[in-house]
C-alpha cells in the first residue's frame, strides 16, 4: 500500500483499524420498502399536510434513508403525488364494490 492510499488495512478477521467488524448490509424487499414509505407518508401528510410534513419525519417513521425517497418517488412532491394516487385508487375500488 502506498502512502497516498486511503484504503483501510484489514486484519485477518475482516475488521478495519478500529477492530470492529463491518455491519452486514440489510437486504430489503423493494415492494415492502415502498409500501412502508407510502404508509408513513400517508399518515404524516394526513396529519400535517404537505408543508407541515418534513421528509425527516417520514424517513424516521419508515426507518429508511433519504436516498430511498428519491429512488422510489423522485422528490417530496413525487411522494405526495404517489400518496394521492394510492388513496384515489383505494377510493375507486371501494366505489366499484359498492356500485356493482
Amino acid at each position: 500500500m502506498s502512502t497516498g492510499d486511503s484504503a483501510v488495512k484489514k486484519n485477518k478477521k475482516g475488521e478495519g483499524r478500529t477492530g470492529k467488524a463491518k455491519e452486514p448490509r440489510l437486504k430489503r424487499d423493494p415492494v415492502k420498502t415502498r409500501e412502508t414509505i407510502l404508509a408513513c407518508a400517508t399518515k404524516a401528510f394526513a396529519r400535517a399536510g404537505f408543508l407541515g410534513t418534513s421528509l425527516s419525519e417520514i424517513l424516521e417513521k419508515a426507518k429508511v434513508n433519504k436516498r430511498m425517497i428519491y429512488h422510489y418517488f423522485g422528490s417530496k412532491e413525487g411522494l405526495y403525488r404517489a400518496v394521492h394516487i394510492q388513496q384515489w385508487q383505494a377510493l375507486e375500488a371501494w366505489f366499484a364494490v359498492r356500485l356493482s
